[in-house]
Order: structure tokens, then sequence, then C-alpha cells
């Protein structure tokens, strides 16, 4: 009996176990949630339950990590929410997770994944092992390592960092007197499991819950993209406060439904639209991608432009191309090279040589062991069609996956 069945029976999430089965190997037996699909070399999917006991008690140990940089793009328009999962390539692979209702919780569906660097380094759940049908905790983690996810009431959530180093404090705690404490990076797996609107989920950010957010991130915090089928609010962490702007729906506080990595509160935009500069803080990236956003958003009209728009146009690698114009200078911002830290006031000439080296080390990167960032997912949600799509790795909008989502408040765990 695979350990993995055994623990899912000790914890009272199934009642009866098949015997001699591995994780791969249930795959045979129809309808059973406990198989890993394989959709390509780098996406999987499965369904997991959500255990806050277990995932209370390994906080410190899942999000306590360093995060090196800032990268990420979250975008609403019309009837569809996506995002752009960027990290470092490494060989971890990412699940199209669905988690089942319960009498406390609503079912959902999204991404997750435990890219080195961030949950474990290095990670488990590398392709090697997860095909291999062997079984590790970092299953029973993976709906708290969700970066996007849509729940059965139609609430989208997808989260992207922020270099609160930038600020004059970290968050500690946003209401110490709620019922309720969270860490910030647990937000998005509790916000698909606990509210059915998208103000319902805001509201209980500034009412009901108390967010802090780990220590040694390196100084690098998240904001939220989050959604239903009606609104959109960005929501972000500044001195200990939330701050909320609505960007979609009726009586909008900004209309420009997305967000990169940089602070949206307190920012300002020129005549034409972009951003001004000395108006984000200095550590503040993804500047370039947003403009672009804004100059295109017109264009943006349904799942297949937004998929064009993250999956070609905004895909993280055009960081290291000489020909994405104008270069995408900011995302070097807060890096330290040559005895140096990069702002994003510096000039074009200042970062010049960073780029230049970038866009050589970037055509040998392969052999020597892939030391670059790049689009990991690529997810749009339909909330009309109940749809997700999804390119892996940058593979391209030719290689789209897609999943529904128009029964998952019937998400089962296992056959009995």
């Amino acid at each position: 009996m695979s350990k993995i069945l055994d623990e899912l029976q000790d914890r009272g999430y199934i009642t009866q176990v098949l015997d001699n089965a591995t994780i791969t190997e249930l795959k045979k037996f129809e309808g059973s949630s406990q198989s890993i699909t394989k959709h390509d070399d780098y996406l999987y999917e499965i369904t997991m339950p959500v255990d806050y006991e277990l995932g209370f008690s390994k906080v410190d140990e899942l999000y306590d990590r360093p995060v090196e940089h800032g990268a990420c793009t979250s975008v609403r328009f019309g009837n569809c929410a996506g995002r752009n999962y960027d990290w470092k390539y490494d060989d971890c692979v990412s699940f199209v997770l669905r988690t089942p209702h319960t009498d406390e919780l609503y079912a959902s569906i999204g991404i997750a994944c435990n890219v080195s660097g961030f949950s474990r380094e290095p990670s488990t759940l590398v392709k090697e092992f997860v095909e291999s049908g062997k079984w590790d905790e970092e299953y029973m983690m993976l709906p708290f390592n969700t970066k996007d996810g849509i729940n059965e009431k139609g609430v989208h959530v997808s989260l992207n960092v922020v270099p609160a180093h930038d600020i004059e404090k970290f968050t500690t705690g946003t209401n110490p007197n709620a019922p309720q404490t969270i860490c910030s990076f647990m937000l998005s797996r509790w916000i698909l499991d606990h509210y059915d609107t998208a103000a319902a989920a805001v509201s209980a950010m500034q009412n009901d819950l108390n967010i802090w957010a780990p220590k040694n991130a390196m100084g690098y915090e998240t904001h939220y993209l989050i959604s239903d089928a009606n609104e959109s609010y960005i929501v972000e962490f500044w001195n200990n406060e939330v701050k909320v702007i609505k960007v979609y729906g009726e009586n909008t506080d900004i209309d420009r439904p997305y967000m990169t990595n940089f602070y949206i509160y307190g920012t300002e935009v020129d005549e034409s639209g972009n951003i001004v500069i000395e108006s984000t803080t200095p550590s503040g990236a993804g500047i370039e991608r947003y403009n672009y956003i804004t100059a295109h958003a017109a264009e943006i009209t349904n799942s297949k432009a937004i998929l064009s728009l993250l999956g070609e146009h905004l895909k993280y690698t055009n960081t290291y191309r000489e020909e994405t114009v104008p270069t995408w200078n900011s995302e070097f911002a807060g890096f330290e090279w040559e005895g140096r830290i990069y702002t994003n006031r510096d000039s074009q000439e200042d970062f010049q040589p960073i780029l230049d080296t970038a866009y050589e080390l970037f055509k040998t990167s392969f052999e020597r062991g892939g030391e670059w960032w790049q689009t990991v997912h690529t997810s749009v949600y339909d909330f009309d069609a109940k749809e997700l799509h999804i390119i892996s790795q940058e593979q391209g909008i030719e290689n789209v996956k897609s999943f529904s989502f128009n029964d998952i408040a019937n998400t089962k765990l296992l056959v009995n």
C-alpha cells in the first residue's frame, strides 16, 4: 500500500484503500483523484485535500526562505483573469491542483508548484521524482503553494512579489486583534477556500485577518489581484496597513486591472499612460511589462488575446533577448552587480553593461545548467466558459492545455 493512501486514510480523507497501488498506478482506477496525470514534461494534474493543521504547522518551513528577486504578471480583462508565474529555471514541475469541497471549504482548481529556492532547497517535486511514483509530504503541501486559482463560487486570485525593503517597515501584523492570523504567502489558499465573492475576500483581509509576511524573504512580500465575474481588486500591504485598489467593475479607483512587481498604491501615470518611474519605489520591477499592457489594453478582448499577451509578448525570457524593445531595464532593479545596486531610476547607459552580459549569458544558459529566469506557467481563467488555459514553460500559444472547472464543486478525492 502506498504511503500517500496510508496517510490520506489516517487523516480521514478516504475510507477504503486500494492494495498494492502506487501514485502513478492509481491512474488506472477511473475517478481516482489520487492519480497523477501527466500533461507534458513539466505539467501534471492531481487532487489533494487542504489540511490547515498540517499547513500551519509547517508555515515557517514553507515560506521563511530567501526570495532573490521579483517577477510575475497578473491581469484582468473582460471575462478572464490571467497571469505569468516567473521564476528561476529548474527541473521542478507544476501541478493543475484540484481541491475538494468540504463542509468548511470551497472546492477549487489552480496551479501549484514547489520551485527550488522558495519552499525547500532543493525541491523534492522535480520531474524525475514525480514520475517515480514515490511519496513525499510535499504533495500534501501543494495546496499551500498555490500561485493562482479559482474556486467553485468563481473567486479568482493570483499573487506577485513586491520589494517591501523599499518601504518603511515589513508586514508584521495588519490587524493584531483579528480572529485569524495568517502568513501572506498562504493567502491565495485561504481566499480560494473561504470566500464567495471578491468583495468578501477583500473585506476579510481588511477586517478579519491579521496578515504577516515571512522575515527571511530578502525584503520581498506579495500583492494580490482578486477577482470574480463582476469585480477585481488589487490588495497590497504598506507599513502594516491593507491597501485596496478597485481596478475592475463599477466605481473603480483606477482603470488598470493588472499588476507586475512594483507597488500600485501611490503610483502615477503620465499623459500616455506610462508609469512615472519616480512615483514607484526604487526596486520596483516589471515597469516595462506594465507599460506594454497599458499600450495594448484595447486589443485584449478574450482568453486567446490574454494568452498571446502573456505567453508571447510578456514571457520572462524576453528580458534576455536583444530584440526586446524597449529593453526591460527594471527587471534588474534591486540587483547588485559589479559593486553597485541598480534601481529603476538608473539610465539606459547605466543598465547597458548588465543587459549586454545577460544577453551573452542567455545564449549559453543551457550549457551552464539553466542560469536564468523564465515563465514557469501562463494561466488564463475564463469566468464564462469555466475553463482554465495553461502554457507550460514558455512552450507557446500553440501548446495550450485546457481544463474545465464547470463542475469543480463535485471534485472527489477517491472512489471507494
